[in-house]
């Protein structure tokens, strides 16, 4: 995991190229109203691939609209199918989750913030919220991840 909190993960198959592509275009090719699994997404022709939930939180074109976001690629090693994949949080959770810890540190070292209220509980609830904040991307990139190993049966090494 790394400071954006995406965490890339590579699996090695023992099937075909082309077995494992065609796994990956049924995912994709699910119809829209097919909400046994929350999970859509797109391959291009250079055997790369976007998967996020099917559920957003809002349609705003400037803004991410996904809690989750899972990216990869298919490559080719002797007879195996490597799959390299990256998952990774919305980017405004990842904001929000570093708003959050320069306030807690402002309030820390004693610079007075926009908020008002007690040192005490904004020392408390900054800490707090972060947690919160973390545990929510980590679920969603959790479940996304989870869900395409599932539907792919892929174990992680």
């Amino acid at each position: 995991m790394n400071i954006y909190f995406s965490e890339n993960i590579t699996y090695t198959v023992n099937d075909t190229f082309e077995n494992v592509q065609a796994d990956i275009n049924s995912i994709v090719n699910r119809p829209w109203h097919d909400f046994s699994e929350n999970i859509t997404g797109n391959i291009d022709e250079e055997n790369k691939f976007t998967f996020t939930h099917k559920w957003s939180f809002a349609v705003i074109k400037w803004i991410e609209k996904n809690p989750a976001y899972l990216s990869g690629k298919l490559s080719i090693d002797k007879n195996k199918t490597v799959i390299t994949t990256t998952v990774r949080p919305n980017s405004i959770f990842v904001i929000f989750f570093y708003l959050l810890t320069i306030l807690f540190l402002f309030e820390v070292i004693g610079i007075e913030t926009f908020i008002e209220g007690p040192k005490y509980y904004k020392l408390l609830f900054f800490p707090l919220f972060n947690l919160i904040i973390f545990g929510i991307m980590k679920g969603f990139m959790t479940g996304l991840q989870n869900r395409f190993e599932r539907i792919l049966k892929l174990e992680r090494a």
